[in-house]
């Protein structure tokens, strides 16, 4: 998850370097946005990564796996 946050994080500053480069106009007066909507982003993208992952965690405890039919079940006594 860490990763695919990081190259996305990247894709997007390139693009707005690509697109300061080509049309400055579109950049100048948006930048002020970018920053200031940058910290909430980033705080509701980190609540649901751990929403979803105490999610997963219920579900994996709730629903322990199961041995496939067929299997031969060991118990030490």
């Amino acid at each position: 998850m860490r990763r695919i946050t990081i190259l996305l994080f990247i894709a997007i500053i390139t693009f707005i370097i690509i697109l300061y480069v080509k049309r400055p106009d579109l950049v100048n007066h948006t930048w002020l946005w970018v920053v200031g909507l940058a910290a909430p982003v980033i705080g509701v993208v980190k609540r649901l990564s751990a929403i979803i992952e105490q999610w997963f965690r219920e579900k994996i405890q709730h629903n322990p796996t199961k041995p496939a039919p067929g299997s031969t079940v060991v118990k030490n006594h």
